[in-house]
């Protein structure tokens, strides 16, 4: 019988382990009350503020690819979907917001975003019931069942939102 000259390493287990997983990629975003507990690690930087932004769509406006092209004046070509995600696609990427998002209840919103229908439908089709993401897929059905959303933003995004609405 060989022996594995590693097994005893294996079930070495008599100290803890001492890995500790730690993520602060959005420090620096992150707004604390002057009381929280925690904010001692904080109290160099000044955090730029949040916001919840509302993106919303419009009662009565049409939810299905070709009824959404005609009203954006767009031509629907031979595949209406396709070509409705092409530019819900285009507009994502110009949007001026971080690649991921946190989606609130639009009743929550602190301001209404004044979209045009194109970037509010780009908001909402890539959003699942917790997060924005730049890089999802757009899933058209959601138009069907929610109309409008909310997304917390540094203020800053909500700022360049604002400039940027063509």
């Amino acid at each position: 019988m060989t022996r594995d000259p590693h097994r005893r390493l294996l079930f070495n287990m008599s100290t803890p382990p001492k890995t500790t997983i730690a993520y602060g990629g959005l420090a620096d975003l992150a707004q604390w009350p002057a009381d929280a507990p925690d904010r001692s690690s904080q109290e160099a930087r000044t955090p730029a503020p949040w916001l919840a932004l509302q993106f919303c769509v419009s009662k009565g406006s049409p939810t299905d690819a070709p009824g959404i092209l005609a009203a954006l004046g767009a031509d629907a070509g031979p595949d209406p979907e396709a070509t409705l995600e092409s530019l819900v696609e285009e507009r994502a990427r110009q949007l001026p917001l971080p690649d991921g998002c946190l989606v609130l209840p639009a009743k929550s919103a602190s301001r209404r975003a004044r979209p045009d229908l194109l970037t509010a439908i780009a908001v909402i089709v890539k959003c699942s019931e917790f997060v924005w993401l730049r890089q999802k897929s757009p899933s058209l059905e959601r138009l069907e069942r929610v109309s409008e959303v909310a997304l917390l933003v540094p203020a800053v995004a909500a700022q360049s939102m604002e400039e940027a609405i063509p």
